[in-house]
């Protein structure tokens, strides 16, 4: 599909079938959109890694930790937008 020759209509239409899909994955839980992809792709990345207990999202409602590994070891996730300010002197 190239995205480009697509209409705005046919983009909305395909956004919300990519969300859809998300959500059936387990990718997308809340309404968190940023959150939830950050937790997605560190913890995927992090399973990745040679040497490192596997992670796995916390459950819903566990405050202040998004994923903890089979030893007990517990994560935080923290994601933001490309979008940042910075201050240069």
């Amino acid at each position: 599909m190239e995205i480009n020759n697509l209409t705005t209509e046919q983009l909305i239409d395909a956004y919300s079938n990519i969300i859809n899909q998300l959500k059936e994955r387990g990718v997308i839980r809340t309404k968190n959109l940023i959150g939830d992809l950050g937790e997605y792709l560190a913890i995927e990345h992090f399973n990745k890694l040679p040497n490192k207990s596997n992670l796995n999202i916390a459950p819903p409602g566990t405050k202040n930790i998004d994923a903890i590994s089979r030893n007990g070891e517990r994560y935080s996730v923290k994601s933001t937008t490309g979008n940042t300010t910075m201050i240069n002197n």
